[in-house]
């Protein structure tokens, strides 16, 4: 889950070095899901984000970003599929450890 603000330099970068993993095919957009931070529809960075075909949700209101507690942009979680539990995060929008936290395996859990 990639959490981005309209006008943030940053996330600009970040979705222009996601665009090119997916046409390169080492991202696949179904694993991707971004939360927007907008005031209007029409801007850059949903222009940006429409040939990754990712889904994406605006929030206008701030109220995703305060209940994920996302203080500056672009912040990535990774989150487990099946749980979607947080597993990792990232500030700053590190394409490299996007790919890592796409690959990631899930460490078995031990019990005692």
């Amino acid at each position: 889950m990639i959490f981005l603000k309209d006008g943030c330099g940053g996330c600009d970068h970040l979705v222009t070095q996601i665009r090119a993993g997916v046409s390169a095919g080492e991202l696949d957009p179904s694993r991707l899901m971004f939360v927007v931070g907008v005031e209007t529809s029409a801007t850059k960075l949903l222009e940006l984000l429409e040939p990754i075909g990712s889904p994406n949700v605006l929030d206008r209101t701030g109220s995703l970003f305060a209940v994920a507690e996302v203080r500056g942009t672009p912040t990535l979680f990774a989150v487990w599929e099946d749980t979607l539990e947080v597993f990792d995060y990232s500030t700053g929008g590190d394409i490299g450890w996007l790919s890592k936290a796409l690959s990631a395996e899930r460490k078995p859990t031990t019990t005692s």
